[in-house]
């Protein structure tokens, strides 16, 4: 219990600084309903901690449109003077960001307290809209640290669901039709990525880690979006904070989405034909909220000062990261800027066990997507609430389970893809297992990547409103059926195939090349039953097509 106590105190420590890393889950005991549901309810529930006090140390700001004109002329020339003078403290210009807003950085690092009263003072001068402050994002998934957790567990989270494992994609059937096409584009804005032996090579992308510690490669932005590590030793991320290792989270995202497949390699991902579009914000210790306002504007081909055009833009993108709070205004900004180019943003709800989303989840315009695990009960780690969209495998054990223990037994397996076997800086290409809501993005992404391969101009609406249509209940029993959660799990758990095959005006795909076609002994698509609705050896489509032919032939001989 140790280490869920911990793993909670890091978590609302970083009311600013997000601490996303789900520590070992302890052992659930022989639970009866009555216990079991007040399990739940202490998983959705923070508890009042006395914790430090954050630190901030850069500012969003945007001067009104009208009255803060004069102001905004000066900021663009990187002139903080008059705001530095209204404060009392020393400010310098950043950068611009977006339209209006502007990025300062302090002389200092304020408690939050006294950033709030900072900026006060500053919304006191009348020329400001906003002032906020440049949180901290982190990723969105956990690992498990023991070493028996490294056996291969198999793909689960894309099998078709069984009575006894209910909680997979239904994947298989959605590969007769597509692999995902080399047109779609999918941004992952996360760590990087490492060039692996199981990924095709990826779209020019960019590194948008403004912090040269924080990038821990040498310098700040470049247009080298490769993972260096984010390995950080104990006491680098606040006081108390751990040491820890390189996580490689970004490719393990990206494998999952399109990791190559049948080429007797690792794994293979969701949608193996289309593109990775690598987008690097999160480094040691994290990132910060300004880097990923710019980094989903460039994505999706606006341009950003000092950065070069980005010529690959994004039809899709993952967000498997995140931070407490309300959605920022700046986010929101950028969020909206990103839909009307007609991109999809999908984003984790968080991995704090609470009733509430961080954001980017909680801003408008996002796919909102919260965790289930192997048996079909939403993940204990994570968050869910009224603005989530749906859920999507995450792995690791349930908010009503019992008897689980991450990677031991049955009902807690975590989530297989693509890593590195470098404990620190890079070193093999390796595999990986993690639990999170970040795992359950990418799962969403990939399905995806595949509607928009057979159906390119689907919009974002659209496209939510087949994975609402087409998801799946959850089993009974488990912690969204329960009173008090409904309508905080999203419409269902995710089936893929039936989403693909809700598209029925989508042309058959040519065969796929060799490497990523599926063999014929392959088991991920054999099943002679599926009581939750997944196909058997015939599915009714075919049997449609049957009978269509038949009534055809026996037009044709009156």
């Amino acid at each position: 219990m140790g280490s869920k106590i911990a793993r909670r105190f890091f978590s609302v420590v970083a009311s600013v600084v997000l601490a996303m890393t789900v520590a070992g889950v302890p052992q659930a005991g022989q639970l009866d309903q009555t216990t079991s549901n007040a399990h739940l309810r202490r998983h959705i529930r923070l508890p009042q901690l006395v914790t430090e006090e954050p630190t901030i140390e850069r500012l969003i700001v945007t001067p009104h449109a009208i009255l803060g004109a004069r102001l905004h002329a000066q900021l663009s020339r990187d002139d903080a003077t008059y705001l530095s003078a209204a404060s009392s403290q020393h400010l310098a210009v950043e950068r611009k960001l977006g339209s209006r807003s502007h990025l300062l950085k302090l002389a200092r690092k304020l408690t939050l307290t006294q950033a709030r009263a900072l900026a006060n003072r500053l919304q006191q001068t009348g020329e400001l809209q906003m002032v906020e402050f440049d949180l901290l994002m982190h990723a969105q998934a956990s690992t498990p640290d023991d070493p028996a957790y490294a056996g291969p567990p198999g793909q689960w989270s894309y099998f078709m669901p069984t009575m006894a494992q209910p909680g997979g994609l239904n994947l298989p059937g959605a590969w007769d039709l597509t692999f995902g096409s080399a047109s779609v584009n999918v941004a992952v804005i996360d760590s990087g990525s490492r060039p692996h032996i199981d990924l095709q090579p990826s779209l020019p992308g960019y590194d948008f880690i403004s912090s040269v510690p924080m990038a821990n490669d040498s310098d700040g932005r470049d247009g080298d979006a490769t993972d260096p590590g984010d390995y950080a030793a104990a006491g680098d991320c606040g006081v108390g904070s751990p040491a820890t290792s390189s996580s490689w989270h970004g490719t393990h995202v990206n494998g999952t989405i399109a990791a190559l497949m049948n080429n007797q390699r690792f794994g293979t991902g969701i949608a193996p034909g289309v593109r990775i579009l690598p987008v690097r914000v999160l480094g040691r210790c994290g990132g910060y909220l300004s880097d990923l306002i710019d980094a989903l504007r460039w994505a999706v081909g606006i341009d950003v000062a000092g950065v070069p055009h980005n010529a690959n833009p994004a039809r899709v993108i993952n967000l498997s990261l995140g931070a407490v709070g309300t959605c920022s205004a700046s986010l929101q900004s950028a969020i909206d800027d990103v839909n009307a180019r007609g991109a999809i943003v999908v984003a984790a709800t968080g991995n704090d066990s609470t009733a509430q989303l961080q954001q980017p989840a909680n801003c408008n315009g996002v796919i909102a997507v919260t965790a289930h695990t192997i048996d079909g009960d939403v993940g204990d780690y994570a968050n869910m609430g009224s603005q989530t969209t749906i859920s999507a495998p995450g792995g690791g054990c349930g908010a009503a389970s019992v008897n689980c223990v991450v990677g031991q037994s049955a009902n807690g397996v975590a989530i297989y893809s693509l890593g590195n076997t470098g404990g620190t800086v890079p070193a093999e290409d390796g595999a990986a297992l993690k639990y999170g809501t970040s795992m359950a993005v990418s799962h969403v992404v990939g399905s995806v990547a595949l509607m928009l391969s057979l159906s390119p101009a689907l919009t974002r609406d659209q496209v939510v409103t087949l994975l609402r249509q087409t998801a799946r209940p959850f089993p009974a029993g488990t912690a969204c059926t329960l009173s008090e959660n409904q309508g905080l799990c999203g419409a269902g758990m995710l089936d893929t195939r039936a989403a693909v095959l809700a598209l029925a005006d989508a042309p058959s795909p040519p065969p796929p090349a060799p490497s990523q076609a599926v063999p014929q002994q392959t088991s991920v698509g054999v099943s002679t039953a599926s009581p939750m609705g997944g196909g058997g050896s015939m599915d009714n489509d075919t049997l449609l097509i049957l009978c269509a032919l038949l009534i055809f032939v026996r037009h044709q001989r009156r």
